[in-house]
């Protein structure tokens, strides 16, 4: 390297590195102006803190505890974070690739519309209680909040798993199933008192013990729960009231339990002579009653927070409406967050001050206290060493050992504290505390549980908000909204060169982005020239004005819904596929136009029967089949029962009622005479589909009736002509009897006299032959020869009376012998008529 040249990276005015340039051979300085090297190393220097940034905001989606993701208004999620798979059971990769619907119970759709409904818009923060389906199919309940930024195109979700909360709510139902009922009962006139061995337990009473009704109102808790239940009594005394009541008592073991009473009089003769009532243990149910309670308001609390962290314009906002909302909930006099400013000499020196603050009214506030302002906390190790760690600490002045950190607990009049570190990139960002002014209080795990979680929110939210403000630099607005649309898009110059090309256009379009951008559009759709697109487009570029069409494009079989708006030289390019829109809408006009025409063609008799109200509608054909007018002379189901014909009243009323009382019936099909209005009766096919409702039952029969008279008619003539045939029938069959026998009859007889012709002719060439010249013997073997042709031709006559009695056994013929025979046979005919024969090949 004979010369290099440096050039500084910039990112918000601090130099983060430089590009070195070098040169080999010869010694010079490469050309380069100052502006251009400024922009080289201000886009390189954005370009890197980018990257670094992304990587601090997968940091964030990594550490939350809780489901944190990003979601477009088209229902597909578009980033979330590790805690949401390890709940659902899916990968990244799968969740982002299916509809955010597939995960979230049918049942909850209703309440999720802003994340699966891409037609329905809300700008409003949204909580709800919905259960999503895990990959192995269990399901799990989630406390979601959602944000929706329509100027981002997107949904911010946090979700909280609330499964074992709903668990519990179960549990405590079945729980109230099986609580223990005792009952009691006082005799005012006979001041006599009546405990059952259940209602002595509740109270924690010897069996046996009766006590007076005095006695019973003093176990009530004294002060409110004590006046409500005398109250009650005297107003059931005097008034006749019933009560039914949820009241604390205090047991004869000195234990509190929570049982609820229910009570009333009897009178006689106006006077109040007895109470009866009962009692129930609901002390467990109570109990947890209670828990759920705080609990509930404590993940309502949570929910709370995370809504405002979203909301809030700035984190001083944000810290002072949810310390007041946190310390509220948990009963805390005073809420602060101290933050860690610098570290002199390692985390051991780590400084720290109060930013934030809340006191409840009547508290002493400390923001202003110099004493709380950079010090070290390492000086105090008894809240430094498990902040440190990752750990809550907690604190009460009686028994704390830093005598340093009990006079800080002394002046700002604190009788117990809990402190919980906020960590953000495994560093201590400083920690949130909470203090207790009147008690030296224990802080439940329910108290810690959701002062972790705001911890963990409040680690969150610095992280989130610190990305934003140096992202809010970096990444261009416009890219964000053009890749989260639910459209395709792209644009191109007044050229028609490709200069943007989001990712729903390389999927509908078929066509990758880096493939396509600098090139010209319609060298990559050659197909669309000449179309719509080509036309519309450049009418668009040349007149400013937008367009909106609806196009198909033949090599890809899509039907496309386009918008393009210009700006200046350039077209921006909406597009959308609306092939299945297309294709239905084609194929509901193809099924109207069958349904009508079906209509039109048809002359059934429909009707629609409503079984539970009697109405029934009934269709053009009655008029057209049986002259009664829809509505007027047919009004009901016992109008149709009527005009029955008396023969068949009965059978298809009973056979109605079968169809309809059996559940697993839902077809009615029978034939019945029914009287026309003229008053004759024509024969009809009743063919009716039965509807039922859950329990089975027939809510609705819809069906159509059929002419079947004409039918009817015909079957009785073929019924007549079958008679006749079978008459004819058995008359053919004497007739082809007595033939048959006269045919064998005649044979028999006709072969005799032939027999004879022929044997006396072979006499009279045999003992004459030698007197006889040539012509006379060729008259001989012509008569022979007739002769014998004569009893051949007999012999089939006989054969062929015979056929249909017997099975013949069929065969090849070879009909050029047939013919050589009959000519043989018609000889002096053809001869006398000069005639011709002439056969092929047979």
């Amino acid at each position: 390297v004979e010369a290099v040249y440096g050039i500084p990276l910039i990112h918000d005015q601090e130099v983060i590195g430089v590009l070195v340039l070098g040169t080999t051979g010869v010694e010079r300085e490469p050309i380069l102006t100052l502006s251009l090297t400024q922009h080289i190393g201000t886009f390189l220097g954005a370009e890197i803190k980018r990257k670094q940034l992304e990587e601090e905001l997968n940091n964030i989606y990594s550490l939350a505890p809780d489901v944190i993701c990003t979601a477009g208004f088209d229902g597909y999620l578009k980033r979330i974070n590790p805690a949401a798979t390890n709940l659902l059971g899916y990968s990244a990769e799968e969740m982002l690739a299916t509809p955010v619907a597939q995960f979230i119970h049918p049942d909850d759709h209703s309440k999720t519309r802003n994340l699966i409904d891409p037609d329905y818009s809300s700008e409003q923060l949204a909580y709800e209680e919905i259960r999503f389906i895990t990959k192995s199919g269990s399901v799990r309940w989630l406390a979601l909040t959602t944000n929706p930024v329509p100027e981002e195109g997107l949904i911010y979700c946090i979700a909280k798993n609330i499964t074992d909360k709903k668990n519990l709510e179960d549990l405590l139902e079945n729980a109230t199933q099986l609580a223990r009922i005792g009952s009691w009962e006082v005799d005012l006139q006979d001041n006599d008192v009546y405990w059952s061995e259940i209602t002595r337990q509740i109270h924690e009473e010897d069996p046996g013990f009766e006590p007076t009704l005095d006695e019973g109102l003093r176990y009530y808790k004294e002060g409110s729960s004590r006046d409500i239940i005398s109250q009650a009594v005297q107003d059931a005394v005097e008034k006749g009231k019933k009560w039914d009541l949820e009241l604390p008592i205090i047991t004869a073991k000195g234990n509190e339990r929570w049982i609820r009473t229910i009570g009333e009089a009897e009178f006689h003769n106006g006077t109040c002579v007895r109470l009866i009532g009962s009692f129930q243990d609901i002390h467990s149910r109570k109990m947890t009653e209670l828990a759920l309670t705080k609990r509930n308001r404590f993940l309502d609390t949570i929910t709370r927070v995370m809504g405002i962290f979203l909301e809030a314009e700035t984190l001083g906002n944000a810290m002072n409406d949810t310390f007041k909302l946190v310390g509220e909930t948990v009963g805390a006099d005073r809420v602060y967050f101290f933050e860690t400013e610098d570290e002199l000499s390692g985390p051991e020196n780590m400084v720290v001050s109060l930013k934030y603050e809340w006191c409840r009214k009547g508290i002493k506030p400390d923001l202003d206290n110099d004493e709380l302002q950079e010090h070290i906390i390492s000086d105090f190790s008894c809240i430094y060493q498990p902040l440190s760690q990752g750990l809550p600490a907690r604190a009460t002045v009686s028994t704390i050992q830093d005598e340093a950190f009990k006079e800080i607990m002394q002046g700002s009049d604190i009788k117990s504290l809990l402190l919980l570190p906020v960590i953000r990139e495994r560093k201590l960002e400083g920690y949130l505390g909470f203090d207790d002014c009147m008690h030296e209080r224990e802080w439940s795990e329910a108290d810690v549980f959701l002062l972790q979680s705001m911890a963990s929110y409040m680690a969150v939210e610095l992280q989130r908000r610190d990305y934003l403000n140096r992202l809010e630099e970096s990444i261009q607005e416009k890219n964000t909204i053009l890749e989260s649309i639910g459209d395709g898009f792209f644009a191109i110059d007044e050229s028609g060169r490709v200069i943007y090309w989001n990712k729903l256009a390389e999927e509908l379009l078929l066509v990758n982005r880096d493939d396509i951008l600098g090139t010209n559009l319609w060298d990559t759709f050659t197909e669309a020239v000449g179309m719509s697109f080509y036309e519309k487009y450049n009418y668009a570029l040349k007149s400013g004005n937008p367009v909106h069409f609806e196009e198909y494009y033949p090599p890809l079989y899509k039907w496309f819904e386009v918008s393009a708006y210009p700006t200046g030289n350039k077209l921006g390019v909406y597009f959308r596929d609306i092939t299945e829109r297309k294709r239905s809408e084609t194929l509901l006009r193809e099924s109207n136009d069958r349904f009508e025409k079906t209509t039109m063609a048809t002359n059934d008799a429909i009707y629609d029967w409503q079984i539970e109200s009697g109405e029934i509608y009934w269709g053009d054909g009655f008029t057209t089949l049986f002259g009664f007018l829809p509505g007027t002379d047919l009004k009901g189901r016992e109008s149709w029962y009527e005009n029955l014909h008396p023969d068949d009243k009965d059978r298809i009323h009973k056979a109605v009622q079968r169809a309809l009382d059996d559940p697993k019936a839902d077809l009615f099909v029978k034939e019945y005479r029914f009287r026309k209005e003229d008053g004759s009766y024509s024969d009809v096919y009743d063919r009716g589909l039965i509807s039922r409702d859950n329990q089975g039952r027939a809510v609705r029969m819809t069906g159509a009736i059929s002419d079947v008279s004409v039918r009817k008619k015909h079957e009785a003539s073929l019924r007549e002509l079958n008679i006749v045939l079978e008459k004819r029938a058995r008359e053919l069959a004497v007739s082809n009897q007595e033939l048959e026998q006269f045919a064998y009859v005649a044979s028999h007889d006709l072969q005799e006299p032939l027999r004879m012709i022929s044997s006396f002719l072979k006499q009279l060439e045999k003992k004459y032959s030698d007197k006889l010249d040539d012509r006379a013997h060729t008259y001989i073997h012509y008569a022979v020869d007739g002769a014998q042709r004569m009893r051949s031709i007999i012999l089939d006559l006989l054969e062929y009376s015979r056929v249909g009695k017997q099975n013949e056994n069929f065969g090849p013929v070879d009909t050029g012998e047939v013919v050589g025979d009959v000519c043989a046979l018609y000889r002096q005919k053809v001869e006398e008529s000069k005639a011709e024969i002439r056969t092929g090949e047979l």
